[in-house]
């Protein structure tokens, strides 16, 4: 920047009518004498008198040049100093501009491009109002807007960039530099010499990204191998029309299901993912018959009733024999907490009706529910790591940790003795190892069973796009030997100790449908763990499958679901087992991959597999078209799909569908950031496939996020 003022304009007309916001006057630090402005930079610091009860230091001669004007040019104004009271967006408009003065980068360095930031105010032509130069990964500036002549000769040349649906306008995909040119073919190691036009290149890939592949052997290449992409990626061969491997059909443009193949996910479109058929919705008559009204869902204050929904899930009063009203399908929790928590305290304790000890008054469901109540509470107010007690002591005036609700709801000595005895099973009923459907997690699983149970009794008809996940709790104490209850190792935030549940839920609601305890103990159907709870689950789902004689078998669980669900899980549950399984039966399914568990017999070198850097050939090489492969097998799993898409996004990427996708291709999605002078646009790579898991992946993440912020903490000596 120059700080001479001899570079200091005559005129500063045409500067005022491009900068807004201009002040009027500028006050030195070094002088109490007020000048006109001149948009100079004489000096290091100014000090902008624009409102006289604030004043503010800029650095940034870009703020000077939007700083609002008055109507007249007369240092004397007595109008200059009177205050305008700003509109919210001016406020607003006005934060932004101070935002953007102070910005000096994303650290205290300045980087290469500040000089775009800090611009010399005293050129006569300004730049375009870039507020920031972003260093996103496949950001590019949507400045230098091409016109349809251009497209269409930018285009109609050789390697030309794609245009893809989705992206914005103006935004270009990322190609190699303007100076790149390709290496001359090895000729020492094989490399054939012929034009890249001649080589095997079905997905029409640029020569920047698609490039030889040596072999090396200690470092050293020794040999042409194919041609790939940064992933290693090659084309399957094509014999007679086609490229096949292992009973996958290879598409390198994109894919568009066959006409005999039935319709996937029906209702759901590319622009309306989750369309009302697909959606699902809770039983109205049952509800009102439980008392729902409209006060109950939104009083005056907009919060709903929540123990009447929290009543629904889990039941305090006795559901059977018609002790809530007629017809009630819920399974009772509270009675039946009450019944096995007196049990253990007759029986085990032996504290009640035995004469010896502390003597344990009875409890009932209208006493376990302000139990687990503080329990909750003392997580909302902040959590106490398991010193319950401090919410109850009152000796001490400076105890910021006391609570009055927690003092008046119950005592610290009854809600200990609670703590000592509360079960949610009968020992005297429970089963043993080498029992016949012995389960290890018994102990803990009712209140499992009853949000799942009634979640799905309360149901009219559940979504029929679901999305399961482990969930884990950590835990310091022990479990049956052998059972693998307790597992260590599990790297997960807040321990490495503790047991884990796989639940699946609606995807826009947090509904409950299935789920399955981790352990050891399972029948083995397969041998991946994963795939063996696919299955699992998958078996629990269609139990609830609406057909013609639900009547006649009064042991099914109620049905909800129209037609055969689409699941969506994660790379752990992959594998050929978990597809074909789901396949065989109808369903639909998708989840990413693991790298070791990539489709059949299908050899890696067809499929994104390696790693990849950040560099330019990376980034080009986000954006051409995905290897879709497709398997039918009419005798395996009749009309079933099974689709698997091998793309690359920051690394290589694998995702699976049955039964999910009627379509796949490469495609655009915009993202934008920020907002006003600092808002953004650019585009990132995806495909159907992709899609699909993104909107659907990650309730189950949620609902643990949910129960983390509740800093719920137990510590029990049992």
């Amino acid at each position: 920047m120059s700080r001479s003022s001899g570079n200091r304009p005559a005129d500063n007309g045409i500067l005022r009518e491009q900068s807004l916001n201009l002040p009027e006057t500028v006050t030195r630090n070094n002088s109490q004498t007020t000048t006109p402005s001149t948009l100079s930079n004489s000096t290091p610091q100014v000090r902008f008198d624009y409102d006289p009860t604030t004043v503010y230091d800029r650095t940034s001669l870009l703020a000077l040049a939007y700083m609002p004007p008055t109507d007249s040019d007369d240092e004397a104004d007595p109008g200059r100093f009177q205050r305008r009271y700003r509109t919210p967006a001016e406020e607003e408009y006005d934060h932004d501009l101070n935002d953007l003065a102070d910005y000096k980068g994303d650290s205290g360095d300045e980087a290469e491009n500040v000089d775009d930031i800090y611009t010399n105010v005293d050129d006569a032509v300004r730049e375009s109002e870039a507020a920031v130069r972003v260093n996103d990964e496949n950001f590019v500036a949507c400045d230098d807007i091409p016109t349809d002549e251009e497209l269409r000769n930018e285009h109609g040349q050789a390697n030309a960039p794609p245009l893809l649906p989705g992206a914005p306008p103006g935004w270009r995909v990322p190609s190699a530099p303007e100076d790149w040119k390709p290496d001359k073919p090895n000729v020492k190691l094989g490399e054939p010499t012929t034009r890249f036009v001649s080589i095997d290149n079905p997905g029409g890939w640029a020569q920047f990204t698609y490039r030889p592949k040596f072999k090396h052997v200690n470092r050293r290449a020794i040999g042409y191998m194919f041609h790939a992409l940064p992933t290693g990626a090659t084309p399957v061969p094509e014999a007679d029309g086609k490229r096949s491997s292992s009973g996958f059909d290879f598409f390198y443009k994109g894919w568009t299901r066959n006409e005999d193949d039935p319709v996937f996910r029906s209702g759901a479109t590319r622009d309306n993912m989750f369309p009302n058929s697909r959606k699902g919705c809770l039983g109205a008559d049952l509800l009102s018959k439980f008392g729902l009204t409209q006060e109950r869902m939104r009083d005056n204050s907009g919060a709903p009733d929540a123990l009447f929904f929290y009543d629904l899930i889990l039941p305090i009063h006795d559901t059977s024999n018609n002790g809530t009203v007629e017809g009630d399908p819920r399974m009772r929790h509270y009675p039946h907490v009450a019944e096995c928590t007196q049990v253990y305290a007759i029986t085990d304790l032996k504290i009640c009706g035995s004469g010896r000890g502390h003597h344990f008054n009875e409890t009932s469901p209208q006493e376990l529910l302000p139990w687990d109540g503080i329990l909750v509470f003392d997580g909302v107010l902040g959590g106490s790591k398991g010193a319950m007690l401090r919410r109850w002591d009152c000796r001490q005036p400076d105890n910021s940790s006391f609570n009055k609700l927690i003092h008046d709801s119950m005592s610290p000595s009854r809600w200990l003795e609670l703590k000592r005895a509360i079960k949610l099973n009968n020992n005297l009923t429970a089963t043993k190892r080498g029992d016949p459907n012995h389960d290890p997690c018994q102990k803990y699983d009712y209140t499992y069973k009853c949000i799942c149970y009634n979640t799905n009794a309360i149901t009219k008809h559940a979504s029929l796009d679901l999305c399961g996940d482990e969930t884990t709790w950590m835990n310091a104490s022990f479990a049956e030997p052998g059972s693998g209850v307790i597992s260590r190792g599990l790297e997960k935030p807040g321990g490495s100790r503790g047991g884990q549940t796989v639940i699946i839920s609606d995807v826009e609601r947090v509904r409950v449908r299935a789920y399955v305890h981790r352990h050891k103990l399972h029948e083995k159907h397969f041998n991946i763990d994963g795939c063996n709870e696919i299955k699992m689950i998958s078996d629990m789902l269609l139990d609830m499958l609406i057909t013609d004689d639900d009547d006649a078998d009064s042991t099914r669980p109620k049905a909800i679901f129209r037609e055969p669900p689409h699941m969506t899980w994660d790379n752990l549950f992959s594998g050929d087992q978990a597809m074909e399984y789901v396949a065989s039966k109808g369903m639909g399914m998708t989840c990413t991959v693991n790298r070791g568990r990539l489709p059949g017999k299908v050899p890696n070198q067809y499929w994104h597999k390696g790693t990849t850097g950040s560099d330019d050939r990376a980034k080009g090489a986000r954006f051409e078209y995905p290897i879709v492969a497709v398997k039918r097998d009419k005798e395996k799993y009749g009309n079933s799909v099974w689709v698997h898409t091998s793309f690359q996004s920051t690394s290589s990427c694998n995702i699976s569908s049955v039964n999910a996708l009627n379509h796949c291709s490469l495609c655009a999605q915009q993202r934008e950031r920020g907002r006003g002078l600092f808002k953004r646009t650019w585009a990132i790579e995806m495909n159907k496939s992709r899609q699909l898991y993104l909107v659907t992946y990650g309730k189950i993440d949620r609902i643990n996020h949910m129960i983390k912020n509740c800093n719920m903490y137990y510590r029990s000596w049992k």
